[in-house]
């Protein structure tokens, strides 16, 4: 015999430190079914257990059963007792059968199992049989045990319920086809306490580090193990009847190790490596494709004719050739930048004086935010001048990083690209000042140049100014006063030297590009993307300004012509 709840269960509000797949299928079922199954062993005494306690539904089936009859009372006193015995008698059988009608767990999602509504409607049958009393002594509630219940099952989906291990009274789903425990808490896994008849298992997003030991399930089919923190599956010892693999975002970064373990699953078809280190080798899908000469599928793209005939050996020979060694590679991205529209122009004062004007640069520097190294920081771009007919901005670099877990982890966040302006203003030197300046100031080098101007001094009004203005004959006094310095009869004309400085560098404005296509197998992410300056502290709007539109592109392993025109490589 049964038990059900008189309400939903709440039980998560409970949940032990340790919970296990039993457990958690009986409160399952319970909550979304009403369904309390119980030991054979005790179903005599629980037929002696004292009658079943009143429910809210049946409460308010008899709530309106006594207003009918109240009201039937009333009406037979108003019209002489029109109404027999035997339509009372009918209202009130009626009024029972809806006792049963009410189902608590109508709305109640069943989608964990697909046997689930198939054992609700049982449940809800014999609960029905078993309070008429037209059809009690029919009802068969003898087969509805924990034995009967728990091998009722072929399928459980128990996702996200917190399961913590896989104990040994579930050894009870003797019929059971698959098992899905994705998003729960589990450590260690003993394939040892489920039927060795299963053929799909999923154990995705749980707490695996190192990969189960399956081999005892002898028709196994699939195995799920993806986005557990697996980082070798050298001990792996697989079903030999499995056939589908998934494998996809945990830690595994050895090529060679990984392959070669893959190659001892003889049936190996359908494979996904996906997000892993590993996957960002410029070889992988070569690599694997020809380790597995059964695979049709691999990280859900199929395995093409021309693929595969890439990777095998030539036909003349009579031997199998292995493979070349896979070789260690790092992580190449090709950043490029190709155009910049919509920056408007900066305000540059006129000198006052014979000073060059002020002159403003922009360059671009990129960052991996996600990127845990203190050395992600890079410039991608070189300073351009700035002029009002067109700013060249396109450049190109290539960025690499070792294959590790934190390389891996970089996709998740986005490439941030930010744009510097600096000013440079041109500071006046006498040229007998300009021997006393550092070596870093001198013309040439560092962010300082020199500009020339000669300035002289005022003609005396005893001479016309034509006259010292007059031409000279070749290797005169005049001509001479230039190259040592002195005009006229020892006047000397002093030389004005401008030295060019950074006087000031901001941030104007920065744009984020998602890496994160790359985890989900693009090889190349572009388009135009805003960049924006950030709402001042001080402003009572939140919205960024729109400063410019850059045109963008990041590649993932470019190409030998696309890496021989990058500018500068920069290994992170």
């Amino acid at each position: 015999m049964l038990k059900h709840a008189n309400i939903p269960s709440t039980h998560h509000a409970f949940k032990p430190s340790r919970v296990s797949l039993s457990a958690e299928f009986l409160a399952v079922l319970d909550s979304t079914t009403g369904i309390r199954p119980v030991n054979a062993s005790n179903v005599s005494a629980t037929r002696r257990q004292k009658p079943r306690r009143q429910t809210k539904a049946s409460a308010s089936a008899a709530s309106k059963t006594l207003t009918r009859k109240v009201n039937r009372a009333q009406a037979q006193k108003n019209d002489g007792g029109i109404h027999s015995s035997r339509a009372a008698e009918s209202e009130d059988s009626e009024a029972v059968s809806q006792d049963w009608e009410i189902d608590l767990w109508a709305h109640a999602n069943l989608d964990w199992s697909d046997e689930a509504p198939d054992l609700k409607s049982i449940h809800s049958k014999m609960r029905t049989d078993e309070s008429n009393p037209a059809k009690k002594k029919n009802a068969r509630v003898q087969d509805l045990t924990s034995e009967f219940v728990f091998g009722y099952f072929k399928s459980l989906r128990l996702v996200d319920k917190g399961i913590c291990v896989v104990d040994e009274a579930s050894k009870k789903f003797r019929n059971l086809k698959e098992l899905s425990l994705t998003g729960n808490l589990i450590h260690e896994f003993d394939a040892q306490n489920l039927t060795q008849d299963l053929q799909v298992l999923h154990l995705n997003a749980n707490k695996l580090l190192t990969c189960p030991d399956v081999s005892s399930l002898t028709s196994l089919l699939h195995l799920g193990i993806g986005f557990n923190s697996i980082d070798s599956i050298l001990s792996f010892t697989p079903s030999k009847t499995l056939m589908s693999l998934d494998l996809s975002g945990n830690d595994l970064c050895n090529l060679a190790e990984t392959a070669n373990v893959l190659e001892s699953i003889s049936n190996l078809q359908i494979l996904a490596l996906l997000r892993n280190p590993l996957y960002f080798i410029e070889s992988y899908r070569k690599s694997i494709v020809a380790k597995l000469p059964k695979l049709t599928v691999l990280d859900d793209i199929n395995v093409s004719v021309n693929e595969r005939s890439s990777t095998a050996p030539p036909p003349d020979q009579s031997t199998v050739v292995s493979p070349p060694p896979i070789v260690s590679e790092d992580v190449l991205l090709l950043v490029s930048l190709q155009e910049m529209t919509g920056l408007q122009a900066p305000s540059i004062e006129p000198p006052t004086d014979s000073r060059p004007p002020d002159e403003i640069t922009f360059h671009f520097e990129a960052s991996l935010s996600a990127y845990s190294n203190n050395n992600s920081l890079f410039s991608c771009s070189e300073p351009v001048v700035w002029t009002p007919d067109l700013l060249d901005v396109a450049s190109s670099v290539i960025v690499t990083l070792p294959i590790t877990k934190m390389a891996r982890d970089a996709f998740l966040g986005p490439i941030t690209l930010k744009l510097f302006q600096r000013r440079y203003t041109h500071t006046p030197v006498l040229s007998g000042s300009a021997l006393n300046l550092s070596a870093a100031d001198r013309p040439g080098t560092g962010n300082s140049t020199y500009s020339k101007a000669a300035v002289s001094r005022p003609v005396s009004p005893s001479k016309p100014a034509a006259a010292a203005a007059g031409p000279a004959k070749k290797g005169g006094a005049a001509d001479k006063g230039k190259k040592l310095g002195v005009t006229g009869k020892g006047k000397k004309e002093e030389e004005v030297q401008y030295v060019k400085s950074v006087s000031l560098e901001s941030e104007v404005a920065k744009a984020e590009i998602s890496l994160r296509p790359f985890l989900d197998g693009n090889k190349t992410v572009q388009g135009d993307y805003h960049l924006e300056r950030a709402a001042n502290e001080d402003s009572t709007s939140v919205v960024p300004t729109l400063v410019a539109t850059l045109r963008a592109s990041i590649k993932l392993h470019p190409s030998e012509l696309e890496r021989t025109g990058a500018t500068k490589v920069y290994a992170l």
